[in-house]
């Protein structure tokens, strides 16, 4: 291919295209069904994902033709892309496939790749193995893991209960530690009180250890 005429390389392409099937499960076949994908010819790439499609499933969970999955996500027009991932939204479970060591990367790069409305579609669909990932062996605690730092959106964090009363700033109810994180406030080593009740304005008395200013800031407790 890479010195081949233009003439002669279509010809080769289109020959070596016409053995996807064949060629995606083989240990050395993928390698090249991969070269021809990396061209970035969305046209050929088009043909190739047309092999693809109906044996989803099986292809990303082989060691060999994972790859070529893995490319076609990658290197394709969005409405050849969203094919793929239509297909991966009718599996029936993510669970066997997260865990399986090469269909995981294949789950991963759907979700790079994806976009509205698929990736919500995703992000439901494995947001419901997430417990029994989490729960299982070392490796699928390690997708896990990766996936909740790469996707948030998969974390099923609940605001953690507050006590009443007074107290330091690890006392702060969770709407107001949101409002700091998103940059409303930023005090760095600061003491707070409060007072009031859950639903009513609570005024907060922060006292700025670094730049030794008085604040004093409005919250609402839930």
């Amino acid at each position: 291919l890479d010195y081949a005429s233009p003439e002669q390389k279509q010809r080769l392409i289109d020959r070596i295209v016409s053995f996807t099937s064949h060629l995606v499960r083989d240990a050395y076949g993928n390698y090249v069904i991969q070269y021809v994908i990396d061209q970035k010819d969305n046209y050929v790439n088009g043909k190739v994902a047309q092999y693809l499609l109906g044996n989803i499933y099986e292809l990303s969970n082989a060691k060999f033709s994972s790859n070529v999955i893995e490319k076609s996500l990658e290197h394709n027009e969005y409405s050849t892309k969203a094919q793929i991932i239509a297909e991966i939204l009718l599996f029936p479970s993510y669970y066997e496939m997260l865990i399986n060591q090469y269909g995981n990367y294949v789950i991963q790069k759907a979700l790079q790749e994806a976009k509205e409305p698929h990736y919500m579609e995703l992000i439901k669909r494995i947001k419901g193995e997430i417990p029994l990932l989490k729960k299982s062996n070392d490796f699928g605690r390690k997708i896990f893991n990766k996936l909740i730092k790469s996707f948030p959106e998969l974390a099923d964090r609940q605001p953690k209960p507050q006590k009443k009363g007074k107290g330091k700033d690890k006392r702060v109810n969770y709407q107001a530690q949101n409002y700091t994180q998103a940059g409303y406030s930023n005090y760095g080593n600061s003491y707070y009180q409060y007072s009031g009740r859950r639903g009513e304005k609570t005024y907060y008395q922060g006292f700025h250890t670094r730049s030794e200013v008085f604040c004093l800031h409005i919250y609402t407790l839930y």
